[in-house]
């Protein structure tokens, strides 16, 4: 059993305080059939009640601080841990007495592992288990809170958190990649969201003046690559997956992954032979990062591995702007700090665009929606109106916030779907004729990809335009909404055919 400790962090001049949670884990053995496997759990007498964490297909955790009566029977079908978990804000995570180190910029490499080494003596259970450019993972099973408190002392550190890794359960295997697509449906050769956008005549503009192919970075669940629209504009070589236990180099989604095909479908989709879907920003590259994997849209990684996303996206890839349609359980000083870095150097110093959704729960924004440094999109609906829940119409509302920075539409955004059943699509959207091959996208995710593909065409005839320069342009060309918002979701709507006039 790891050490016991209360854990808190600063956010700014906030405390966020995790508390420490008892949990029993029963864990099936491997060569157990998923039919026992779900008589031998439900002997447990622990799923669907409050005492549950997590529930999957070989893996129980439940709150208790004692071994359920059945366990000695079921033995050796099953093994039980006792651990430690924390848990803010009604989620639990694992942190295995694993830390971030941020150092000050001009901190050496040198200098960092002198800082690390020197604690050795005091701590010596601690162990270095990975450098990285922006930050250190380190290790120590002992005296975690003297550890805590003694590299604080150290000027040259920046922030230090633990590794906080959400428990969940994960999608089931990765799709089929042999899915047959329907090359005889068509799509209207004019979509109505995009007439309203006058997305086309943007694009033919675009095409006379391009000088350049901005590269879209995608942090969500994954794309299906597979699907002709997308094929020639994903980076298959960039791409990758930061989720623990996946290949590396494979960033296709599981089962129910299917948030991130949507957006990028909007971001850049290119038309399979004249037919099909043309993105908001086509003519861009993607490159796909998968940080998490589930239909709630919430990062489910360690912080660690989300940071090292973000580096690799705006620094490694040096992406031309970043979209993020998702939503994180908690503040992380050591990530704001990044995405701070990213907005002031990427892009070679003019600064890396990072588009958040603003979320549909009819609340106020969160972080890290609510950094100045992000740009926030809430949505709209045909009536240039926010999207607001009035019980009838909508089942969502879009959030709010001084710091939602602009908003698009949120309502029938057309999009890439993944090929065939699998898909989201069904006759509930157009059951005279389904759309096998597409979808329809709703929701403030579907407005932050309006935002960031739009910023990419600007990019293909403006491919030095500052970050502040970008910002103005969008604030200056905004639509106005047709009712009085306080400015609690934006600037406006984004008028994307004046934001390219605006610079040719």
């Amino acid at each position: 059993m790891q050490e016991v400790f209360q854990y808190s962090h600063k956010f700014e001049d906030k405390t966020i305080v995790f508390n420490k949670v008892r949990a029993i884990k029963y864990q099936l053995n491997e060569d157990i059939s998923k039919i026992k496997g779900a008589e031998i759990f439900h002997e447990l007498e622990f799923l669907n009640t409050d005492e549950t964490i997590l529930a999957s297909k070989n893996q129980l955790i439940v709150k208790s601080n004692f071994v359920n009566k059945n366990f000695e029977r079921l033995m050796p079908d099953i093994s039980v841990e006792e651990i430690e978990l924390l848990e803010y804000d009604e989620r639990y995570y694992t942190h295995n007495n694993e830390f971030i180190v941020e150092f000050v910029d001009t901190c050496s490499l040198e200098e960092k592992y002198k800082i690390l080494n020197s604690l050795k003596n005091g701590y010596d259970t601690l162990d270095i288990l990975e450098p990285h450019e922006c930050v250190f993972l380190i290790k120590n099973i002992t005296q975690t809170q003297l550890l805590l408190n003694s590299l604080k002392a150290f000027e040259e550190v920046i922030s230090v958190e633990l590794n906080l890794s959400t428990i969940y359960k994960p999608s089931s295997e990765k799709f089929p990649t042999d899915l047959s697509f329907n090359e005889e449906e068509k799509l209207p050769i004019e979509y109505p969201l995009y007439n309203y956008l006058n997305i086309y005549e943007c694009q033919k503009l675009i095409k006379k003046k391009k000088v350049y192919v901005p590269k879209i970075g995608l942090l969500d669940n994954g794309v299906f690559h597979f699907h002709p629209d997308l094929k020639k504009v994903i980076d298959l070589e960039l791409s990758c997956s930061f989720i623990e236990g996946e290949d590396k180099n494979d960033q296709l989604p599981a089962y129910n992954d299917l948030h991130g095909t949507f957006c990028a479908g909007i971001l850049c989709a290119s038309k399979f032979q004249n037919q099909g879907l043309s993105g908001i920003g086509e003519g861009s590259k993607l490159i796909s990062y998968r940080v998490f994997s589930g239909q709630d849209n919430t990062i489910y990684l360690s912080m660690y591995s989300l940071l090292k996303a973000f580096y690799k996206a705006g620094f490694e890839d040096n992406c031309d702007v970043i979209n993020c349609s998702w939503s994180l359980p908690y503040e992380s000083q050591i990530l704001k700090n990044i995405i701070n870095k990213i907005t002031v150097k990427g892009r070679n110093g003019f600064g890396t665009p990072i588009i958040f959704s603003a979320g549909n729960e009819g609340e106020k924004i969160k972080f890290p929606k609510n950094l100045k440094d992000v740009i926030t999109v809430a949505s709209t609906n045909l009536s240039k109106e926010p999207v607001i829940d009035e019980g009838t119409l909508y089942r969502w509302s879009s959030n709010y916030g001084d710091n939602v920075y602009i908003s698009a539409p949120g309502l029938n955004v057309i999009t890439t779907d993944i090929i065939g059943s699998p898909g989201w699509n069904s006759e509930l959207i157009n059951p005279v004729q389904p759309l096998s091959n597409y979808t329809y996208f709703f929701g403030t995710s579907a407005s932050a990809p309006i935002v960031t593909g739009a910023i990419s065409l600007l990019l293909q005839i403006k491919p030095n335009l500052e970050l502040v320069k970008i910002k103005q342009l969008i604030k200056k060309t905004a639509e106005e909404f047709s009712t009085q918002t306080n400015n609690q979701y934006g600037h406006g709507i984004i008028d994307i055919y004046k934001l390219i006039i605006n610079v040719i």
